[in-house]
């Protein structure tokens, strides 16, 4: 025996009530994918208007009042900070530096001070090595 068919749905085709779109329909998405689809196209587009310095979402919670106030930065920070601490304008030299670079003579000074410093620092380690190679273990 022969099952019988099933019957038809009712009411109209779901192609037909635009439940699914003709070119989508061959492919097999349904609207609710092409939603999800354009609304990621729309978040990349506005994703690029980011990067331009401005926030929408930021600009319009402060534009409704529900924004939180601005950081302030604490006491010891803005203590530590110096005047005038902006960048400099493209093409601005920077203002000359008070202290200048030493000479070869002032060069051969500290290199000369550094060796001997070095040098007393080597004969206290020989000098603790021996101390501490002469102790006994109790």
């Amino acid at each position: 025996m022969r099952s019988p068919t099933p019957p038809a749905p009712a009411g109209p085709d779901p192609a037909r009530r635009g439940l699914l779109r003709r070119g989508s329909a061959h492919l097999g998405f349904a609207r609710p994918a092409l939603t999800c689809l354009g609304a990621a196209g729309l978040g990349v587009m506005l994703g690029g208007c980011v990067l331009d310095g401005g926030n929408p979402v930021r600009e319009a919670a402060k534009a409704a009042g529900i924004a939180p106030p601005p950081a302030t930065a604490p006491d010891f920070v803005a203590r530590s900070r110096r005047e005038g601490g902006d960048f400099l304008p493209v093409g601005v030299s920077a203002p000359p530096r008070a202290i200048r670079a030493k000479s070869a003579a002032g060069v051969k000074d500290l290199e000369a001070d550094l060796d001997a410093s070095r040098q007393r620092n080597e004969a206290r380690g020989r000098d603790a090595a021996k101390a501490g190679g002469t102790t006994q273990a109790r």
